[in-house]
């Protein structure tokens, strides 16, 4: 609801929609995360929603959106990060 009062942006929109997500599960997140606009070049974007395709179980779903957020990351930490769960989904597969 909070969410509704700020100025509306992709990133708020993100954000909101992880907050949904939370609250409502990954399914609600993702159908609002896939009416945002502006936001493919963002790692976070791609790293959100491996994530909550991660808690779906949609494990290639995941794997692309991970492998995406890894072309975009910059940061070694975080890349680092996500290299490591994106190992971990392939062992699944």
């Amino acid at each position: 609801m909070l969410y509704g009062q700020l100025q509306s942006t992709p990133v708020v929109e993100l954000n909101r929609a992880a907050a949904v997500a939370m609250a409502n599960g990954p399914r609600a997140g993702l159908d609002l995360m896939d009416g945002i606009q502006g936001l493919d070049e963002y790692y976070l974007f791609h790293a959100a929603r491996a994530d909550l395709f991660c808690r779906l179980q949609e494990v290639e779903n995941a794997a692309t959106a991970y492998t995406r957020a890894l072309a975009l990351v910059t940061n070694p930490v975080e890349a680092s990060y996500l290299r490591n769960r994106l190992e971990a989904l392939r062992k699944d597969l």
